[in-house]
């Protein structure tokens, strides 16, 4: 798991201020979602997660350096 906190914290009430999680490894995650192919992908609550950790993952490690990554939400943005 990896947690990133919000990029901008108390600057008014719409704003997300929580840490979100991310799973950092879609193939631990698919399997425990029951997600066999890509065909049944689409069918879950929330399909664009994983792709979502992986695409994260991916950006965090050719990033030079020790980089501090954030998320950034309108509070109407998410469910």
């Amino acid at each position: 798991m990896r947690r990133l906190p919000a990029r901008l914290a108390n600057r008014g009430k719409r704003l997300v201020k929580s840490r979100k999680a991310y799973v950092r490894d879609s193939s631990v995650v698919h399997p425990l979602l029951d997600i066999e192919s890509k065909e049944t992908l689409p069918s879950q609550p929330d399909p664009g997660a994983s792709r979502e950790g992986l695409a994260i993952e991916n950006l965090l490690a050719c990033a030079a350096g020790h980089v501090q990554a954030h998320f950034y939400a309108p509070a109407v943005a998410l469910k």
